[in-house]
């Protein structure tokens, strides 16, 4: 799993995105969005604070929004739809206070 945060301009998609792989941080009480992707096979990913899974299928968009609630780490439980267990797919949703996220995103840059 891959996550890409805004830059300093505050836009996705551009030259200064910062990138993740594995953990998802996100700041408590934020509305997140993940918009599944994927590239070769089908995948699914699970947010179980907030009771969600969807699937990512290769030239689909799917998206999966909540609001982080709780500070604290969590599993995103996630796997390939193929029948066997790949542990490098379970992933880690790092909730924290909103001076806690600004503090990681920096560190990132």
């Amino acid at each position: 799993w891959h996550s890409r945060y805004p830059g300093d301009d505050g836009q996705l998609g551009t030259s200064d995105d910062v990138h993740a792989a594995q953990v998802l941080h996100v700041p408590v009480k934020a509305e997140v969005e993940i918009v599944l992707k994927s590239r070769d096979y089908i995948y699914s990913l699970e947010v179980p604070q907030a009771g969600l899974k969807e699937i990512a299928v290769p030239d689909l968009t799917f998206t999966l929004r909540f609001e982080a609630d709780n500070i604290g780490t969590f599993e995103l439980p996630g796997d390939q739809l193929c029948g066997y267990a790949h542990p490098d797919l379970i992933g880690t949703l790092v909730v924290d206070s909103q001076e806690n996220y600004r503090r990681w995103l920096a560190s990132q840059r």
